[in-house]
């Protein structure tokens, strides 16, 4: 996309913590801690209509528009494989936690 070639690439761990960059479950867990996923969805559901529909969404391209829709689309995804991932982890967690208690 065309959109790419703008932006200028960001560092990985710019967001992350120190534990975070070795761990990066620790934010998939931080995630769903705050809102479930389908939660964390209407969220950015949310946000993508605000950003679309309002008075703002007017000084934006079409290219941005599309842009804006194909990231939320990603993020969906994202959030999607977190929960998988998640979900993944805590099982093991809980079943390494029954084992240690037996």
């Amino acid at each position: 996309m065309a959109l790419r070639k703008k932006t200028r690439p960001l560092p990985i761990s710019n967001k992350l913590r120190n534990e975070q960059t070795i761990d990066p479950m620790l934010v998939i867990y931080e995630l769903f801690d705050f809102a479930k996923p389908e939660q964390v969805k209407e969220i950015l559901w949310n946000w993508l209509k605000s950003t679309v529909t309002s008075n703002f969404s007017e000084e934006l391209s079409t290219e941005e528009k599309t842009a804006i829709l194909l990231l939320y689309e990603k993020f969906v995804k994202l959030i999607e494989a977190a929960a998988i991932l998640n979900q993944s982890k805590n099982q093991k967690r809980i079943k390494n936690s029954e084992k240690k208690l037996t």
